[in-house]
């Protein structure tokens, strides 16, 4: 069966989207989003490909495929095509993101060092 019905089901609710608003707008029946959701159906290869495409994810992840990888951020913005809010990211935005989880990442170690030292506010 399908192990990826969580998943979407998580996917759908972030959007804040109803089953049926769901369905509507894969033009299948809400029940048959029931089924996914609940691991009882599979959907076919071309429903998997057009929810990936709606909620900005990959195949693998709707199937559970990729729950254990590590990819590094500079890996994943290298990528040709890269979606967030199933949007396409420009160049110029990826390049900003880096920039800006850099920052995170640097403020986060300043942090820790200061627990370290005992300066941490």
């Amino acid at each position: 069966m399908f192990d990826g019905g969580e998943r979407l089901a998580e996917l759908r609710q972030a959007k804040g989207w109803t089953q049926k608003k769901l369905a509507k707008l894969l033009n299948i029946t809400d029940r048959a989003v029931a089924y996914y959701e609940a691991g009882q159906r599979t959907p076919p290869v071309d429903m998997l490909m057009h929810l990936a495409d709606l909620f900005g994810v990959t195949v693998d992840y709707l199937l559970g495929r990729d729950a254990g990888e590590c990819i590094a951020l500079e890996e994943i913005l290298k990528l040709d095509t890269v979606m967030l809010g199933g949007e396409v990211l420009d160049s110029q935005t990826k390049d900003g993101i880096l920039s800006f989880a850099s920052l995170v990442q640097d403020m986060s170690k300043e942090r820790e060092k200061g627990k370290k030292d005992g300066t941490s506010k």
